[in-house]
């Protein structure tokens, strides 16, 4: 009967104890270029790395690569559903690789781990991703999608095996590349190809729980400040060395108050989740746009972050934060407050960042690799194609600044609101000021009449440099007459209940 009470209490004691599964901890690690390794929460020599950004070399990790582009150079348009044309530039990339951490790169994250945290031997793992999604990338600062091309990846994609994929840029619109460009961005002839990749993470957080109240309209003004005032379209980054006098300016100038529930404000303990906290502050300015693309954009950053502890230190961990230049200082008429208890303890889910980058020339020895649908005669990116584009590129953002000038005057005025503000830019943004291919009308009645075309047979084409006022007008009036849809709420770091662990 003993022994049986025995087994018994041993079967509730097991039943009883929550198995312990490892995780990488959120504050704890370190960084290399191109590389972090976080430490395990259970087994302090285990370290698990996230590769921020690879040169790949065509033969190595990269075993086949493709390249299609358009637009780069003249103008490259295409027909929509609704029949309209519009100028498009970017490209599609397909091939076989593998996300992973090079063989320099593995010898360095080891030493520095080595350096850092005094282990001889670390043992090194992939962190395991959840829901990724892979973006491509084409030219330095220049993002395309040509036409519904949709992108290919296997299910249940993780850093380390082969895979074979096919990707379109993040958009098409040569209007909307233009909007997104960053400022100052220069492009080579025969760029970098990249692909870049956002996923989920499961980390281990310290004991961090903190209120935070900001007045949303106020820190907006501070990172416009930041960002450099003078500049009126395109945007605008957001360094590491930024980030941080920003996450000081926003206490010493009461924008933002942190009150303490559980942990420290402790930089060079608490890095990562003080530039989670900035983030959420960002996102929650983000959800206030309307029709628009937001005042921030965070995309994987190819550099890795500094490393200024044994902690990881303040750093923006694989992100770079980018803000919009076409919203002025003094867009928000009005105190918008925000209040929101953001805590880090415990097992949580938090996005990861990382890219890589396809270092294939296009040369006599590669050129079978490349394509242009405009230009079948040469299929590399050139530096005549690149100074046309520039010069596209500077016409069309030249006449944005000017309207983008017009409305924020309009706006400091009370001509127009804020929401009308916005409705207008986001429309600027998918429109073409200068790339623009319509029907000539007026000419097609004058060739009929003269036999030149026939009934039935559609309209020549005729290039417009630039849209007249009245049309821009139109624009406007149109823009004015869409409905007003806010942002959704962005998607941030999220604790993991029991039945996630």
């Amino acid at each position: 009967m003993a022994f049986k009470r025995l087994i018994v209490s041993m079967l509730v004691i097991g039943l009883s104890v929550e198995p312990a599964f490892a995780a990488p901890l959120f504050s704890v690690g370190t960084s290399i270029p191109g590389a972090i390794a976080y430490q395990d929460s259970l087994d302090k020599s285990q370290f698990w790395y996230l590769p921020t950004t690879e040169d790949q070399l065509l033969g190595g990790r990269l075993r086949t690569f493709r390249a299609v582009s358009f637009g780069v150079g003249a103008p490259y348009y295409v027909q929509d559903d609704k029949g309209n044309y519009r100028s498009v530039a970017g490209g599609i990339l397909s091939g076989t690789f593998a996300f992973d951490l090079s063989d320099k790169q593995r010898a360095a994250l080891i030493a520095a781990i080595q350096t850092t945290f005094g282990i001889s031997n670390p043992k090194l793992l992939p962190i395991p991703l959840r829901s990724p999604q892979i973006n491509s990338v084409l030219l330095t600062g220049i993002y395309g999608e040509f036409g519904k091309v949709e992108q290919q990846l296997p299910t249940g994609f993780q850093i380390g095996p082969d895979v074979a994929f096919s990707a379109g840029s993040v958009n098409s619109l040569f209007a909307q590349i233009i909007a997104d460009q960053q400022v100052g961005a220069g492009i080579v002839a025969n760029p970098a190809f990249a692909l870049n990749v956002t996923a989920n993470a499961e980390f281990v957080g310290d004991p961090w729980t903190y209120n935070v109240s900001c007045d949303l309209s106020q820190v907006w003004k501070q990172v416009r400040e930041s960002a450099g005032a003078t500049v009126s379209y395109g945007w605008v980054t957001i360094g590491s060395a930024q980030y941080q006098k920003l996450w000081q300016d926003l206490q010493k100038k009461n924008v933002c108050t942190f009150s303490q529930v559980e942990g420290s404000l402790d930089t060079a303990k608490y890095g990562r989740q003080i530039g989670e906290m900035m983030k959420t502050i960002f996102q929650a300015v983000n959800d206030q746009a309307v029709n628009g693309t937001g005042f921030f954009k965070f995309e994987p950053n190819p550099e890795a972050p500094p490393v200024t502890s044994s902690s990881g230190g303040f750093g923006l961990f694989g992100w770079s934060i980018s803000a919009n230049a076409s919203y002025s200082e003094a867009f928000f008429n009005q105190s918008i407050q925000f209040k929101q208890t953001v805590t880090y303890t415990g097992r949580l889910e938090a996005p990861v960042a990382f890219s890589a980058v396809m270092a294939v020339s296009c040369g006599d020895q590669t050129r079978q690799y490349f394509a242009d649908l405009g230009d079948t005669t040469e299929p590399c990116i050139t530096q005549a194609k690149i100074d046309t584009f520039q010069a596209r590129a500077k016409r069309e953002a030249a006449l944005k600044t000017q309207k983008i000038l017009e409305l924020t005057q309009e706006l400091a005025d009370g001509k127009i609101t804020d929401v009308q503000f916005e409705k207008i830019k986001a429309v600027y943004d998918v429109t073409d000021f200068t790339d623009t291919l319509v029907p000539n009308t007026a000419s097609t009645s004058l060739l009929r009449s003269l036999g030149v075309i026939e009934n039935g047979k559609s309209p020549p084409l005729i290039f417009e440099s630039q849209l007249t006022d009245s049309q821009i007008q139109s624009v406007e009036e149109h823009a004015l007459s869409l409905p007003t849809v806010r942002n959704a709420p962005s998607v941030g770091i999220r604790v993991l209940g029991r039945n996630k662990i």
